[in-house]
C-alpha cells in the first residue's frame, strides 16, 4: 500500500480517537444492552446544541444523510434546485439526489477555496430553494450580504461544516450563521466517531418540520450498527503510527469479509443510495460521540496549534497557501491544504518517509462522476479545477506528536531542495 523508509506512519485518519477510546468502545458494546439508548441520544443532542446557543440538533448516520433529511423534511424535491460549491465531496450532491433535488454548482475564489458571491448570484433562478456554503478545511467565511438576499428571496442558506467543526469567526462557531448546518463525525474529521453526522437548525421556523420528520426516521440494522462500532474500534488502533505499517495488511481481508465497509458505498458513485441512507446515528456510537464532545475544546486546541505550526513552516518556505488568517478567524481542521506544481512528486516524497498526503478535492467534485445525473461539467468551473489539479493536504490533527511536526517540517524543507 505504502512504501515507507520510516517505521512509523502518520495517517490523515482517525485524528481524535485514542487507544483508550478504542477500548472504551469495546466496553460500550458489552454494556450497550443495559443502557437506555434514547437517553444517550437526548444527551448527545443537548451537549451538541449547547455549543450553539441551544439551537436544535438531530444526529444521523452521516453528514450527507443529515443534508438529505433537511430537504425531505422541508419538502424540497422534484423541480427544485440547490446551489453547491463545485469544489467539494461527491457526498454533497448525492444528498441532494437522494431527496430528488437537482444539484447546481458555483465556482469558487481561486485564492481561498471560498464562495464567489458573483458566481452564486449568476446561478440563482426561480427553482433555487437552497444554497450550501462550504467552509473548507477550517477556512471560515461570513456571508451577510448573501444571507440578506436569501432572506428576501426565501432561499434556504445551509452551512457545510463537515470539514470545519470547531472553527469560528468573531467568537462564533461556524455553523451558527445559516438557517441550518451540517457536520460530519466520520473517520477523517476533527471529532470522529468513525461514522455519523449532525443537522443543526438555527432558524426556529424549521424546527417543527424537521423534528416531525426525525421522529419517523428509522435506526440502522443491528448488524450494521455493530459493524460500524467494530470498524471504528479497530481502526482507532490500526491507524496508530507504530501499528499501521504492519496492521495495514489485514485491511483488505476485513473489507472482503464485510467486517469493514467503505464510507461511500459503491452505488453512490453513480448517484444511487441504499434504502437505509437516511437513518439515525447508530446507538452503538452514541457513548463515543458523547465522550468526544467532552473533549471538544482540548481536541480543537490541538488541531489549531498543529495547523498554525505547519502553516508557519509552509509560509516560511514559500509554499502556495490558500486563504489568509487573522484574529477574527480560528481555524480548526484535521488537514492543512496548499498547492504544489508537481503533486505526484510531492506525495512520493512524503509517503516515502511515512507521512500520508491527501488530495481533497482533486475532482474538483471528488471523486469526479461519470454519470449525467450529477449535472456536473468540470470545464465550467475553472477556479475549482485550477485548485483541484494542484492541491495537497497534510495532517495537522490531534494525534500528531512533537516529533511528527519536526518530521513534517524537515520534509517540507527537503522537498524544496529536490
Amino acid at each position: 500500500m505504502f512504501q515507507t523508509r520510516n517505521k512509523n506512519f502518520i495517517s490523515l485518519y482517525f485524528s481524535s480517537i485514542s487507544v483508550r477510546q478504542s477500548f472504551y468502545l469495546l466496553w460500550c458494546l458489552i454494556a450497550l444492552p443495559f443502557k437506555n439508548k434514547e437517553k444517550l441520544r437526548v444527551k448527545f443532542h443537548k451537549d451538541f446544541s449547547n455549543l450553539f446557543h441551544g439551537n436544535k440538533s438531530f444526529s444521523f448516520r452521516s453528514a450527507r444523510a443529515s443534508l438529505s433529511a433537511l430537504f425531505l423534511a422541508l419538502d424540497i424535491g422534484e423541480d427544485d434546485e440547490v446551489l453547491i460549491s463545485s469544489f467539494t465531496c461527491l457526498a454533497v450532491p448525492t444528498a441532494a439526489l437522494a431527496a430528488g433535488v437537482k444539484p447546481v454548482y458555483y465556482d469558487i475564489d481561486q485564492s481561498n477555496m471560498m464562495m464567489d458571491l458573483q458566481e452564486i448570484k449568476k446561478s440563482i433562478n426561480e427553482n433555487t430553494k437552497a444554497i450550501v456554503i462550504q467552509h473548507t478545511l477550517g477556512m471560515g467565511q461570513k456571508f451577510d450580504i448573501l444571507r440578506e438576499f436569501c432572506l428576501s428571496e426565501e432561499i434556504l442558506l445551509i452551512e457545510d461544516c463537515a470539514l470545519s467543526f470547531g472553527s469560528s469567526l468573531d467568537g462564533e462557531l461556524l455553523g451558527s450563521f445559516g438557517d441550518a448546518s451540517i457536520f460530519s463525525f466520520e473517520l477523517s474529521k476533527t471529532l470522529s466517531t468513525g461514522w455519523g453526522g449532525m443537522l443543526l437548525i438555527n432558524n426556529p421556523k424549521l424546527v417543527d418540520p424537521v423534528k416531525n420528520y426525525y421522529e419517523q426516521v428509522g435506526e440502522l440494522s443491528i448488524f450494521n450498527s455493530v459493524r460500524m462500532l467494530f470498524q471504528t474500534m479497530m481502526c482507532g488502533l490500526i491507524y496508530l503510527p507504530r501499528v499501521f505499517p504492519i496492521a495495514k495488511y489485514p485491511l483488505p481481508l476485513f473489507f472482503k469479509l464485510k467486517l469493514f465497509a467503505p464510507s461511500t458505498p459503491i452505488e453512490e458513485y453513480s448517484g444511487q443510495v441504499q434504502n437505509d441512507f437516511v437513518t439515525k446515528l447508530p446507538k452503538t456510537l452514541l457513548p463515543l460521540a458523547i465522550m468526544q464532545l467532552t473533549r471538544f475544546e482540548e481536541i480543537c486546541f490541538e488541531h489549531e496549534k498543529n495547523f498554525l505550526i505547519i502553516r508557519g513552516h509552509l509560509e516560511m518556505h514559500e509554499y502556495q497557501l490558500l486563504g489568509s488568517l487573522n484574529k477574527r478567524n480560528r481555524c480548526v481542521s484535521p488537514r492543512i491544504p496548499f498547492l504544489v506544481e508537481e503533486r505526484s512528486k510531492f506525495i512520493d516524497h512524503f509517503e516515502g518517509h511515512g507521512v500520508e498526503v491527501g488530495t481533497w478535492f482533486d475532482g474538483p467534485l471528488s471523486p469526479l462522476p461519470d454519470t449525467d445525473n450529477f449535472n456536473y461539467d468540470k470545464s465550467k468551473y475553472p477556479n475549482s479545477s485550477f485548485i483541484a489539479d494542484r492541491v495537497v493536504n497534510l495532517p495537522c490533527h490531534a494525534r500528531l506528536k512533537h516529533k511528527d511536526l519536526k518530521l513534517i517540517e524537515k520534509l517540507l524543507i527537503d522537498y524544496k531542495s529536490i
